[in-house]
């Protein structure tokens, strides 16, 4: 019998945990003391789950499923974008580079965010369309396998210029 997609094992686990919690914390029972600490063992997961099932939630249904579907190039070069992100938001905030950290205000803090995002968005999309990986994926794969994967994706025809 196939698992039941309502209520994978985690949820079974961490909803009656949050149940109790909630029901301490509006008076409805007195949980024991060392409740918040199974509480707080189980909130990363059930967090992790939400957000993956929203996504899927998202991928799946009609109106949103081709906008969820632009954020794949970044997920297939997840390694590599985090580098990214972390080099250029380091350049940008620290005295390795801009030294932002203490001029920028919290809007723009988050404008700058999400504008490293759509970037990464974009050049993942434009560098997957002639390869198979991403820099740091082909690294990882590379090591992984001991062995070394093709660079560029088979069905790339190289254009010449001029």
């Amino acid at each position: 019998m196939p698992p039941n997609p309502c209520c994978p094992p985690r949820l079974a686990l961490g909803l009656p945990i949050s149940a109790v919690t909630f029901a301490s914390a509006v008076g409805l029972l007195h949980a024991p003391w060392w409740w918040m600490g199974v509480q707080e063992l189980v909130n990363p997961v059930m967090t992790s789950f939400a957000y993956i099932g929203g996504v899927v939630l998202l991928a799946r249904a009609p109106r949103t499923a081709r906008a969820i579907g632009r954020l794949a190039p970044a997920g297939r070069m997840a390694a590599s974008n985090y580098i990214g992100q972390s080099i250029v938001l380091m350049v940008l905030y620290t005295g390795y580079g801009f030294a932002l950290a203490d001029g920028v205000p919290p809007a723009g803090v988050v404008g700058l965010a999400l504008l490293t995002y759509a970037a990464q968005l974009a050049l993942s999309a434009w560098w997957l369309r002639d390869h198979r990986y991403g820099p740091v994926e082909w690294v990882l794969r590379a090591v992984t396998y001991l062995r070394v994967p093709p660079w560029r994706n088979a069905d790339h025809v190289p254009t010449k210029v001029g």
